[in-house]
């Protein structure tokens, strides 16, 4: 598996990864795109040779950043992949001198709220009907990281 910076060429399987998991909140292909030419973000595509596992993408202002994205194959989970966009995310979250990192997730996603918390993330919030279709509430995490 590999791990890169997302390019143009990744984004209609980041568009489509992005419908399946996400749904009425996914990212359009022009999105991605709008984002890939933002210097505030960056995103990162996984691969299996030419097999599309994943994706993620943040934005950072100064020292703090919000985690906008992470998706991986329903086909291709428990083996390492989210954990390996999430390194490569966080390296480069650090190496711009970032200090705050956060997100908000499901409250019924379990096994992405693993994810994060294995990275350090602790939840500080809550977002009551942050997201839609279905509604639920969102929780708010935070990481901080230290040089």
């Amino acid at each position: 598996m590999t791990v890169s910076k997302m390019t143009a060429r990744d984004v209609p399987a980041a568009a489509a990864l992005d419908r399946m998991l996400f749904s009425a909140e996914c990212w359009s292909e022009e999105d991605f795109y709008t984002s890939l030419e933002d210097p505030s973000r960056i995103f990162f595509a996984a691969y299996e040779g030419e097999l599309f596992l994943g994706c993620c993408g943040l934005q950072q202002c100064f020292d703090q950043g919000d985690i906008l994205t992470v998706g991986v194959h329903p086909d291709h989970r428990c083996k390492g992949i989210g954990t390996a966009l999430m390194v490569a995310m966080l390296n480069a979250f650090a190496a711009q001198g970032g200090a705050a990192l956060f997100l908000e997730v499901r409250a019924s996603n379990a096994s992405a709220r693993a994810l994060y918390e294995k990275f350090g993330f602790r939840q500080i919030g809550l977002r009551r009907n942050y997201y839609q279709q279905p509604a639920e509430d969102g929780l708010v995490y935070c990481l901080e990281v230290h040089a």
